[in-house]
C-alpha cells in the first residue's frame, strides 16, 4: 500500500469489522479505538480507511453482506482488489476472502491478488507466485503496526512489537525465496483482458 500510495495511486484500505459486542477498551467503545487506530496508519501508509459496520461474530458470507460490498466495489470501481488468502483460520479472514470472491467476474471489473496473514498459524496451503521486495518501506509499515497499541494488546494479548516480530519472520523468509532482504508474497487468481495488474516489481521465486 506505502509502494502504491508514494507512485501516486489511489489507495482504499477496507476493514471488515471494526468490533465486538459491547467490548471496551480502556472504557472507550473498541470500535472508536479500532477506528481511531486503524485512521492513523492508514495516514502514515498514505491510504484511505473504509470501514464497514459489522461486528467481528456477526460479519458472514451471506447474501446480503455480498451485496453491501458489491455496491460499494461498484461505486469505488478499483482497478484492482487484494484480499485474504481464502484457506485462512481466522473466521473474519476467511470471511472476508469469501465475500470478495463473489463479487469477482471472470471478465471485466477488476484484477484479484491474494495475500497472506501468519502464514503457517492463520494462512494455510498459501503458494505465491509473487514476490514484492519491501525493504524501502518497511520502517513505516512498522510504524502504521505500532498506531494499533490498544486494539493489539485486548484482541491478541500482545503488543505490536511482538506481532511486528513474526511478520519479520515472514518477511526474512519471503525474501530468501526471491533473492532480496525482505518481502511480501502475493498470489494473482488470473491476468484478466482490459484489467490493469498492480503496478509494482514484483519478483519471481529464485531458480525460476
Amino acid at each position: 500500500m506505502a509502494l502504491l500510495a508514494r507512485s501516486g495511486h489511489e489507495v482504499i484500505s477496507a476493514y471488515g469489522t471494526c468490533f465486538r459486542g459491547d467490548r471496551k477498551i480502556d472504557g472507550e467503545p473498541e470500535d472508536a479505538v479500532r477506528r481511531r487506530e486503524a485512521a492513523a496508519g492508514c495516514k502514515l501508509l498514505g491510504v484511505t480507511p473504509k470501514f464497514f459496520d459489522y461486528a467481528h461474530e456477526k460479519l458472514a458470507a451471506d447474501a446480503e453482506t455480498v451485496k453491501a460490498v458489491s455496491s460499494w466495489l461498484n461505486e469505488v470501481k478499483p482497478d484492482i482488489v487484494v484480499t485474504h488468502w481464502p484457506m485462512d483460520t481466522h473466521p473474519n479472514h476467511h470471511v472476508v476472502s469469501s465475500l470478495v470472491w463473489q463479487c469477482y467476474k471472470p471478465r471485466g471489473g477488476w484484477n484479484l491478488y491474494w495475500f497472506e496473514v501468519l502464514t503457517g498459524q492463520q494462512t494455510l496451503g498459501f503458494h505465491p507466485d509473487l514476490y514484492l521486495d519491501i525493504e524501502s518501506v518497511r520502517t513505516v509499515k512498522k510504524q502504521a503496526l505500532d498506531c494499533h497499541q490498544g486494539s493489539l494488546f485486548v484482541v491478541m494479548s500482545k503488543k505490536p512489537d511482538e506481532l511486528w516480530r513474526r511478520h519479520e519472520e515472514m518477511h526474512r523468509a519471503r525474501g530468501a525465496e526471491c533473492g532480496v532482504g525482505a518481502a511480501e508474497a502475493y498470489s494473482l487468481v488470473e491476468a484478466k483482458e482490459g484489467c490493469p495488474l498492480l503496478p509494482v516489481p514484483f519478483l519471481s521465486r529464485k531458480g525460476r
